[in-house]
């Protein structure tokens, strides 16, 4: 082989490692894109699913004169409750129940789960039981996590324990907000998602929040 032919033939090698590299770069800029377009797509979704998810509290409350409660205990039942996400087995309870004039909410498969996984709940009512709410389901958010949710009764009740996906109890408050330091959704109720890092920040950080505006 002659010189100009090893230049040539070295040359054309650079040239392809160049092209290898811009086309990696090209890459990786564009999984970036679509993960960070997937993850505000998801971020989006959840806002909407959790005003969703009030509007059906609302919308049992018009209908009976109360919001569903947070404690299993305010449904007259022998509760054998383990204390860790009664808010969001309550909300699956009262809003998908046929015998409260509903279902006000029905969860995709996806949307409940048993987080927590106790079971065993004795409803006085037999009418209560249905297919979901039978073994302590809780309602979830898009990210399998259960939704926080009190009750204004439960506002000065302190904390409430709450166990996500990674198996660890979170203690939880209502939220106060603003300069009055007024309790957010006073005389109603509070709901939201901790967001996709699993982790409650009150209402702040990646927290979706009912009184947040859907953007």
């Amino acid at each position: 082989m002659s010189a100009r032919q090893e230049r040539t033939h070295a040359f054309t090698l650079i040239e392809l490692l160049v092209v290898v590299a811009i086309l990696s770069i090209l890459m990786g800029l564009v999984v970036v894109g679509v993960t960070q377009y997937l993850a505000s797509a998801h971020l989006k979704k959840e806002r909407v699913n959790l005003q969703q998810l009030a509007a059906a509290v609302q919308t049992y409350a018009d209908r009976w004169g109360d919001f569903p409660p947070s404690r299993l205990v305010e449904l007259q039942s022998d509760s054998v409750s383990n204390g860790v996400n009664e808010g969001a087995e309550c909300l699956l309870w009262c809003l998908s129940s046929p015998s409260r004039a509903g279902p006000y909410h029905e969860p995709t498969e996806a949307g409940y789960a048993n987080v927590d996984g106790d079971r065993g709940f004795e409803a006085t009512d037999s009418r209560l039981y249905n297919e979901i709410t039978r073994e302590n389901f809780e309602v979830v958010d898009s990210w399998g996590n259960p939704y926080v949710y009190l009750h204004w009764r439960h506002y000065e009740g302190g904390a409430v324990k709450v166990r996500g996906l990674d198996g660890k109890v979170q203690t939880v408050e209502a939220v106060r907000g603003g300069k009055s330091g007024r309790y957010r959704g006073d005389l109603k109720f509070q709901l939201r998602s901790m967001g996709p890092n699993g982790l409650d920040e009150g209402g702040e950080g990646d927290d979706i929040a009912s009184w947040h505006e859907v953007r």
